[in-house]
């Protein structure tokens, strides 16, 4: 079963002036029930309805280690009247690093043998948000200023560039591609939100190759590479078309390596995209050609893909030629609660086509928490 999962929990970030970087993040009682990621230093506010005139209050009955308590409850009425209800705001800060549960309940404090007439229990993750920082040697800048890095990993000299700020995005390019072909207005946007890491593709622009042979087993070490000598332990993956089935690797052979990961315009049988792609082309260069050799060789082991627990998106054109559409229904169906998003009369260029609009789905994507938790 295909499922595209939406959810409304209010999250509004604001800059504190007591730490760079540090956010305020405030939930509603839509937030109740759902898992939320903090970094140390956040402020988290949460704000129920209540009506304290009849006796009963919110009160935090178990606040996990990684959070404390700021002051006491603050209820603000909806009106002047007496008796009128209202909003109660509990208010913590992220003080340390881990796993918890925030449990409020509404309750009479007195009543101390009666069950609570409302809950709300909000699972909890904190980290220190900290930006990856460069390894290696500078050796330029883009048109743009931003850097340009090489290292050494899995062989080879590794091209890279690390763009904006917040939880590391990985970004891999299409066959026949190099870093500098993403669109200016996707990396603008995800990089507001996330530190943004994009590669060269062994062979491709910045980063060197060698005799070994070409496969997405191979493509996929070189990231986990990459990874590796910039010391992330675990990422967000985007990748566009050859490297949308390297995300595919990546997720079966290190899922441990990945949190979300965006697949776009994928293939579930390369040897009919490289057949496709022979016959438009002339004059292929050699790099390229060892690309399309990997490439004939790849089909998805479909039997494995339910097995893929981490939250995978397809994001695919109704007009896509080059790959079609059908891969990315198969690879949907097959990954447990996969979300599928299909453009309407875009092409294989899709993210070159409506960029923008592009950039939103997958800031969607890995905003939101799609995962309920069953009480």
């Amino acid at each position: 079963m295909i499922r595209i999962i939406s959810c409304s929990i209010i999250a509004v970030l604001l800059s504190l002036p007591h730490l760079s970087g540090a956010a305020e993040i405030v939930l509603n009682e839509k937030a109740c029930g759902s898992r939320q990621n903090l970094a140390v230093g956040d402020t988290l506010e949460v704000r129920l309805p209540g009506n304290p005139t009849t006796g009963y209050v919110w009160k935090a009955t178990a606040v996990p280690a990684l959070l404390r308590q700021q002051g006491d409850a603050v209820h603000r009425s909806d009106s002047q009247r007496i008796g009128a209800g209202g909003t109660t705001s509990l208010t913590f800060v992220a003080s340390g690093e881990g796993d918890g549960v925030l449990d409020l309940a509404w309750l009479r404090p007195w009543e101390k043998d009666q069950p609570p007439l409302k809950t709300c229990r909000i699972r909890l993750t904190s980290a220190i948000a900290k930006n990856i920082q460069p390894s290696g040697r500078k050796i330029g800048l883009d048109t743009f200023g931003n850097a340009i890095y090489q290292l050494h990993a899995n062989g080879i000299e590794i091209g890279y560039k690390l763009i904006g700020s917040g939880e590391p995005l990985v970004m891999i390019m299409g066959l026949g591609g190099t870093m500098d072909r993403w669109p200016p207005k996707v990396i603008e946007e995800l990089s507001q939100k996330y530190q943004l890491i994009i590669l060269d593709n062994r062979g491709m622009g910045q980063t060197t190759v060698s005799d070994v042979a070409f496969t997405y087993k191979l493509f996929a070490e070189d990231v986990i590479g990459l990874l590796d000598a910039l010391g992330v332990k675990k990422t967000h993956v985007l990748g566009y078309s050859m490297g949308s089935t390297i995300t595919q690797k990546l997720l079966l052979e290190y899922p441990q390596r990945c949190n979300k990961a965006i697949i776009h315009a994928t293939t579930t049988n390369g040897s009919n995209v490289a057949k496709a792609l022979k016959s438009q082309e002339t004059n292929i260069p050699p790099t390229v050609l060892r690309q399309l050799e990997a490439t004939t060789h790849w089909k998805t082991p479909l039997d494995k893909l339910p097995l893929i627990t981490n939250q995978v998106m397809l994001i695919v054109s109704t007009s896509d030629t080059t790959v079609g559409i059908e891969s990315s229904k198969t690879v949907a169906s097959a990954i447990p609660g996969a979300w599928l998003v299909q453009f309407k009369n875009g092409t294989h260029h899709l993210m070159f086509e409506a960029p923008a609009e592009f950039a939103r789905i997958v800031l969607t994507f890995l905003a939101i928490s799609e995962i309920v938790e069953v009480k």
